[in-house]
C-alpha cells in the first residue's frame, strides 16, 4: 500500500511537471472545431519573445479538413472589460491541405488571453484560446532578429552592449544606461507580410541568406520597418550575390566593383585597440549613393551607413558570420560600438514603452473644429426684426383689427418660425460629419538630430461605423490608450462587444469602428514620415 502511495504522487508531480512545460512555451492547442477537422495551432512571439507597448506578431497553423475554406482568420483581443478588438486577414485554404499565417496585434498589458477563430460567412468553424504570458523583454533588453542559413555563426548579436538613455532621468551625462541584446532565429516562414508583425525587433541583421526567397509583400514590409525607426544590418563579402539579390529597386542603390583581399587596419582604429590581431579577409568593395562611409581601407570603403527616412541601414563590406570575423577578439566591441554610434535615437530610449498616449496628446487631438461663423450683420438685423414684430408690429397689427386677445397664440407662432429660420442659418456652423485633426512634435537638438512624431485622431460628431483606409505612402498605427486596459479581463463575458476590426491586406491595413460613440476620440500615429 505504501508502493502504490508513492506511485500516485509521483504521476501527480510528473503530470504537474508536463503541464508547466507545455503551458509556457506560448503554444495552445488544437482547436474545438465546429465542423470536427479543421485544427488550429497557434504560437506569439519571435522565438517566445516580446515586448510591452509593441506589435507582437501571432503565429497560426491551419490544417484544414474535407472542405475548402474562403472566409477570415481572426484574433479576439480584449481591450476594456466590454469591448474587444479584432485583427484579420482573409483565409483561402482548399480541403486537405496546411497554411501557415502571420497577424500582428499590439500587446499593452503583462498578461492577456487572445481567441483565434476561423469565421466563413459570419459562421465560426473553428477556434482556440491563448494566454499570452512567459518571454517578455526587460525594458533595457533590445531584439535582434537574425536572418543567416547559419545562425549559431551570427549567435553572438546575443548580449551585445549598446550605449543607451533613460528616458525616465533628465538629460545629462549620468542618464547613459547600458543595453542589452536578445538574438531570435528568422526564416522566411517567419517574417510577416505587414511591417507591424516586425515591430517587436529593433535590429534586423541579414548575412550569408539568398534574400531573393522573400516575397514582394516581404520585402515591402521590411522596407517600411527600417523606415520607422529600425536599424538593418546587412553583410555582404563573398556571399554579397546572395545577401544582395532581393534588393534591386533602388532601396540600397549601389554600384558593385566586386571583392577583393586586404588588411583590414580599420577596423582597430575604430575600436582604438591595436592589441588584438589585425584581420586579413575578403570584403566587397562597394559604393552606396547617398550613403556615409564609417569605415575605409585605402580608397575601398569598409562600413557604410545609410539612412532610411527615420531608420538606419548598416551595410558592411565583410561577411559576419564567416572566419576570420568571427573569430576575431575584438569582434563584439566593434558591432557593439558600430551599432551604439549609429543606431536612432528612439531606439536608445528605455523606460517609454506602452506610453504612447498622454493627456496633453488627448486633449489636442480631441479638439473639435470651428466652423465659419454666421454674419453677425444679418443676425443682428434679424434679432431686430424680430423685437420689432412680435413687440410694437405685433400689438398695433392686433389692435387695429381688435384681435389682442390673439397674442397668447401669435407670439409663441412667431417665436416657433423665427426659431426654425435661426436653426436653418446656424446650420453651417454644426458638425455633421466625421472629422480629423492632425498634431506633429518637432525635437531639434542640433541640426543633424531632428526627432519628428506625427498623430492624427477620427472622431465622429454621432454614433456611427467608421472604415478608414491607411493612405498610399502613409503608414498608421492605431494608437491603444493602457489606460483603457484591464489585464484580467480575458473573453469569458458574453456581453463584450466589438470596438475595434484592424483588416490587414499584405502591407496595407484597414480599420473599421464599430457604433462609435459620439465624439470618441480614436488616435494614430504615423510611422512614416515625409
Amino acid at each position: 500500500m505504501k508502493y502504490r502511495g508513492n506511485k500516485k504522487v509521483i504521476l501527480f508531480i510528473c503530470a504537474f511537471i508536463f503541464l508547466l512545460i507545455c503551458g509556457g512555451n506560448g503554444k495552445a492547442v488544437s482547436a474545438e472545431p465546429v465542423d470536427g477537422d479543421i485544427e488550429i495551432t497557434v504560437e506569439y512571439g519571435f522565438d517566445g519573445r516580446y515586448k510591452i507597448g509593441n506589435n507582437i506578431p501571432i503565429f497560426i497553423e491551419v490544417k484544414n479538413g474535407n472542405k475548402d475554406i474562403e472566409g477570415e482568420l481572426q484574433i479576439k483581443f480584449p481591450t476594456t472589460q466590454n469591448q474587444y478588438n479584432i485583427y484579420s486577414q482573409a483565409i483561402n485554404l482548399p480541403k486537405e491541405s496546411k497554411k501557415n499565417f502571420i497577424i500582428a496585434i499590439p500587446f499593452m498589458d503583462i498578461s492577456n488571453e487572445i481567441e483565434v477563430l476561423i469565421e466563413q460567412n459570419n459562421k465560426p468553424l473553428g477556434s482556440t484560446k491563448v494566454r499570452i504570458e512567459n518571454g517578455r523583454l526587460l525594458q533595457n533588453q533590445k531584439l535582434v532578429g537574425v536572418l543567416s542559413e547559419d545562425f549559431s555563426s551570427l549567435s553572438y548579436f546575443n548580449n551585445i552592449k549598446i550605449e543607451g538613455n533613460d528616458s525616465n532621468k533628465d538629460v545629462s551625462n549620468s542618464n547613459i544606461i547600458e543595453l542589452d541584446t536578445v538574438a531570435v532565429k528568422l526564416t522566411k516562414d517567419n517574417i510577416g507580410e505587414n511591417y507591424k508583425a516586425l515591430d517587436a525587433l529593433d535590429i534586423l541583421v541579414i548575412d550569408n541568406f539568398d534574400t531573393s526567397v522573400l516575397s514582394k509583400n516581404q520585402y515591402e514590409a521590411i522596407k517600411e520597418w527600417v523606415e520607422s525607426g529600425k536599424v538593418l544590418v546587412v553583410g555582404t563579402g563573398s556571399n554579397y550575390s546572395k545577401t544582395l539579390s532581393l534588393f534591386k529597386d533602388g532601396f540600397i542603390n549601389a554600384e558593385i566593383v566586386g571583392t577583393e583581399t586586404k588588411r583590414l587596419n580599420s577596423l582597430n582604429e575604430y575600436i582604438d585597440d591595436d592589441s588584438t590581431g589585425t584581420l586579413n579577409g575578403e570584403i566587397l568593395n562597394i559604393n552606396i549613393k547617398d550613403s556615409e562611409v564609417l569605415l575605409k581601407e585605402g580608397n575601398t570603403p569598409i562600413v557604410s551607413k545609410l539612412n532610411k527616412k527615420d531608420g538606419v541601414i548598416i551595410l558592411s563590406g565583410i561577411d559576419l558570420g564567416i572566419e576570420p570575423f568571427i573569430g576575431w577578439s575584438s569582434r563584439d566591441v566593434f558591432i557593439s560600438k558600430l551599432i551604439s554610434s549609429n543606431m536612432p535615437n528612439v531606439l536608445k530610449e528605455v523606460g517609454s514603452e506602452g506610453r504612447q498616449n498622454n493627456y496633453n496628446l488627448n486633449n489636442i487631438l480631441n479638439t473639435v473644429p470651428k466652423e465659419k461663423l454666421p454674419n453677425i450683420r444679418n443676425v443682428s438685423i434679424l434679432f431686430v426684426v424680430y423685437i420689432m414684430i412680435i413687440g410694437p408690429l405685433g400689438y398695433f397689427v392686433l389692435k387695429k383689427f381688435n384681435k389682442r386677445d390673439y397674442i397668447w397664440v401669435t407670439v409663441p407662432v412667431m417665436a416657433l418660425a423665427f426659431s426654425l429660420f435661426i436653426y436653418v442659418i446656424g446650420s453651417t456652423t454644426r458638425i455633421n460629419k466625421p472629422f480629423s485633426n492632425l498634431f506633429s512634435i518637432t525635437i531639434m537638438e542640433d541640426k543633424d538630430d531632428i526627432d519628428t512624431k506625427v498623430y492624427s485622431s477620427i472622431i465622429s460628431p454621432s454614433k456611427n461605423n467608421l472604415y478608414v483606409e491607411e493612405p498610399e505612402g502613409v503608414d498608421l498605427e492605431f494608437i491603444n490608450d493602457p489606460n483603457e486596459y484591464n489585464r484580467n479581463t480575458g473573453l469569458k463575458e458574453e456581453n463584450k462587444k466589438l470596438n475595434l476590426k484592424v483588416i490587414y491586406d499584405g502591407n496595407k491595413t484597414y480599420f473599421e469602428f464599430q457604433d462609435m460613440k459620439p465624439f470618441k476620440l480614436n488616435s494614430f500615429n504615423f510611422n512614416k514620415k515625409d
